[in-house]
């Protein structure tokens, strides 16, 4: 009995302690978990980002779209967290919170995580207002209807962010520097000795000894001793560990051997398929690589063709492979795209099962492709499939300068579209069925005289081989190609003459005598005494219109260089000039109308006038004309404002804007001058009477008729001058000198205002002797 009892007490001890084992297990996972016990200050909670005026969230969409919803606590794509004393990390893409560029209305994005990258360094101003560090720019959600989070200099409310549930701004749970730490684990995890380490691990992790360490694994990952690396491994797929990493230094200067050493790592992966994160990821390293070279070769000298060539090949080179990881097997047809900063990719897949007759047209922002995709994969019998990749490069031009256009004459190279570049990967027989036809949408101002060539790029050098221009207008061109390669649009225009100074000083003399000359018709029409049958408004109104628009050129055209550096002043300045010249013409018609009135109706001129020609409403038909073409104009193209002279640009039609209403004014005065000539003859076999009247009609009928020629003919000189300095003198003269013409026909050749002029000068000099 006693030796049961001593059993039976030994066994329940034993149950005891494995249970004070459990607990003690239990209590140490506990002090382990971030959310429940820590004494470190430098662990940080996660948050939500909110805006209050909007009442909503930021939410991570994708790492290139970053966008604002209802708040969600247990949405995993809106919750952040300080990761530096700088940088926002987000826990379901983990990457970092940055900005396209460092410049105002630019997208939110995300990026891998760089402490040396300016992107991507933040700091709270003025209580919530926040953005980034060192700059005038601060995250923006809400404005011109923008649906994604942007970078906007604006300081409003929309710029304004909390911790969601919080009064809070968002660095009031800033992470503190010391061993710079962070570790979230679901089930088991362990960081010792690792300064600067965030990990996350679904399963068992362990980071040991290792600095500056960003890793992400699905199953089971170690990453030992290796700084500066971006990690990411899924063994969906058979892909093993894809570590990229920049060489130690490379972050705040970049180097041609940085690029190379990148770039050889990249060609060291031999996986077939990657995930689209681990492709966007190490693209975006390696054009955020090549920009930094590019900068540091701009600012010492132009850069060497040679090194632009060789970094241009391996970027498309690199690309390319990265982009055929995302090419996987479908049995009907399946598609890919994303969009980052220096890219845009579109992949289209089609399997022996596909049902399509026709793949639809891959579109990004600037670019197009219609490919026979379909009759392709016919042609690979063995497997019945195929697939494209289109990508649209936005700074490629940078590298694959269009200078590389080598032809015989002397021309201006400019790159229109983007470099895109087409391929057929994974694809045994890539020979087309049909030509390949490109939409190049122009991302410059088209000049009309210049030359438009499609070409690719070959190795070295872009040529035409195999690709020509089907079809091209003011907005776009489509080229259509034999064969699948790198591809751009380049215009060639002839290099301007030289500045000639002489012609620049005849124009500065010129319009100021001209101006000077508006002045004295102003003052001569407004204090000089005229016969009460002579209606001045319409003069009156063509020299002020005139004046301000030429004094308003002149200006312009001398503080051009400066002026040109703002879009929107040269725009505004365009769109006042546009209507300044435009009321000289709509007043020049209102004369010629008067003319045709007076002519008509020879004996009831003055009854006529109080009736129908009242100023105030001439007033408000010689301008509202001008206004409401320009507000049209504005409306339908408000970019058509703005060229490099600060006049309207030349292209999709733009300038005839202008053209067009001065053309059908012209038309009409002609039609008015022909109905005006058979009136008067009309009327001078008719009457016998009143001759001094119809002796001071035909005056003012030559007078008006040369008025039209000398102030809307010397417009029509102006397409036909292509460079003749001859015509491009006669046409400077002609149109300065208006104000001086006016001057000479209506107050020089008038014996009345000759006679108050004589009057004037007498009084002003009293030793003149009247001859």
């Amino acid at each position: 009995m006693d030796s049961s009892f001593h059993k039976g007490f030994i066994r329940a001890l034993s149950i005891i302690s494995v249970m004070l084992n459990i607990l003690t297990l239990s209590l140490a996972f506990t002090t382990v978990t971030p959310e429940t016990t820590t004494n470190d200050s430098n662990i940080t909670s996660t948050f939500l980002i909110y805006n209050k005026d909007h009442n909503k969230c930021v939410y991570a969409v994708n790492a290139t779209k970053l966008q604002a919803e209802q708040c969600n606590a247990f949405s995993e794509a809106q919750h952040f967290r300080w990761i530096s004393s700088s940088q926002i990390i987000s826990l379901n893409f983990s990457l970092c919170l940055g900005a396209e560029e460092i410049k105002d209305w630019v997208k939110i994005i995300l990026l891998p995580c760089n402490e040396f990258n300016p992107r991507q360094t933040w700091e709270c101003k003025n209580e919530t207002l926040f953005g980034l560090k060192g700059q005038s720019l601060h995250l923006n959600y809400g404005n011109n209807g923008e649906p994604n989070v942007m970078l906007y200099s604006g300081t409003g409310v929309w710029s304004h962010w909390l911790i969601y549930g919080t009064d809070n701004n968002l660095c009031s749970l800033r992470y503190q520097d010391s061993p710079d730490v962070w570790s979230q684990t679901n089930t088991t995890n362990s960081v010792t000795n690792s300064p600067d380490v965030w990990s996350q691990t679904n399963t068992t992790n362990s980071v040991t000894n290792s600095p500056d360490v960003w890793s992400q694994t699905n199953t089971t990952n170690s990453v030992t001793n290796s700084p500066d690396v971006w990690s990411q491994t899924n063994t969906t797929n058979s892909v093993t560990s894809i570590n990229i990493m920049l060489q130690e230094g490379c972050f705040s200067q970049t180097s041609g051997g940085c690029f190379q050493n990148l770039l050889d790592q990249i060609e060291n992966i031999t996986a077939q398929v990657l995930p689209l994160d681990t492709v966007t990821n190490i693209l975006t390293m390696v054009f955020n690589t090549s920009e930094k070279i590019l900068e540091s070769s701009s600012s010492s000298s132009s850069g060497n063709p040679a090194e632009l060539v060789f970094y241009g090949n391996h970027a498309l080179k690199t690309s390319e492979k990265l982009i055929s990881t995302l090419v996987k097997a479908t049995d009907t047809n399946d598609s890919v795209s994303f969009t980052l900063a220096s890219v845009e990719v579109e992949v289209f897949m089609v399997g022996p099962n596909v049902t399509l007759d026709k793949i639809p047209r891959l579109d990004t922002t600037n670019s197009s492709v219609d490919i026979d995709l379909i009759g392709i994969a016919k042609n690979n019998n063995e497997t019945r499939s195929a697939a494209v990749a289109f990508m649209s490069f936005n700074t490629m031009e940078n590298l694959l300068k269009p200078d590389f256009f080598n032809t015989s004459d002397d021309t201006i190279k400019t790159m229109m579209s983007t470099v895109i570049s087409a391929t057929l990967p994974k694809t045994t027989n890539t020979k087309l069925t049909k030509p390949v036809n490109f939409t190049l949408i122009h991302i410059r101002e088209f000049d009309p005289s210049g030359s438009l060539s499609c070409v690719y790029w070959n190795i070295s050098e872009w040529i035409v081989d195999g690709c020509s221009v089907l079809e091209t207008n003011s907005s776009y061109t489509v080229c259509s190609c034999v064969h699948l390669s790198t591809f751009a649009l380049i215009m060639q225009t002839s290099r301007p003459p030289e500045s000639n100074s002489l012609l620049d000083v005849l124009n500065l003399v010129c319009v100021i005598v001209g101006l000077v000359f508006f002045s004295l018709d102003l003052l001569t029409f407004a204090l000089c005494q005229w016969s009460p049958g002579v209606n001045n408004v319409a003069r009156i109104n063509i020299c002020i219109s005139l004046l301000l628009a030429h004094l308003l050129f002149l200006l312009t055209q001398q503080f051009l260089r400066l002026i040109r550096h703002h879009q929107v002043l040269c725009a505004a300045i365009s769109g006042v000039l546009h209507f300044l010249f435009l009321s000289g013409f709509v007043w020049m018609f209102i004369e010629a109308v008067l003319l045709f009135i007076c002519v008509k109706n020879l004996s009831q001129i003055s009854s006529k006038k109080r009736e129908v020609l009242s100023s105030r409403y001439l007033c408000v038909i010689g301008y509202m004309v001008a206004l409401v073409v320009v507000g049209v104009s504005v409306g339908l193209l408000p970019e058509g404002y703005g060229s490099e002279h600060c006049w309207i640009k030349m292209d999709k039609g733009f300038i005839w804007s202008f053209l067009g209403p001065v053309c059908v004014i012209l038309a009409l005065n002609i039609i008015l001058f022909i109905n005006i000539f058979i009136n008067l003859n009309s009327t001078l076999k008719n009457l016998n009477a009143e001759v001094s009247q119809m002796k001071q009609t035909k005056i003012m009928v030559f007078k008006t008729l040369a008025q039209f020629v000398v102030l809307g003919c010397s417009w029509i000189l102006g397409f036909f001058t292509n460079g003749r300095k001859e015509l491009e003198i006669l046409f400077l003269i002609l149109n300065s000198q208006q104000g001086t013409f006016i001057f000479l026909v209506y107050c020089v050749l008038n014996n009345e205002i000759r006679q108050q002029y004589k009057k004037f000068f007498r009084c002003l000099c009293p030793g003149l002797k009247q001859h």
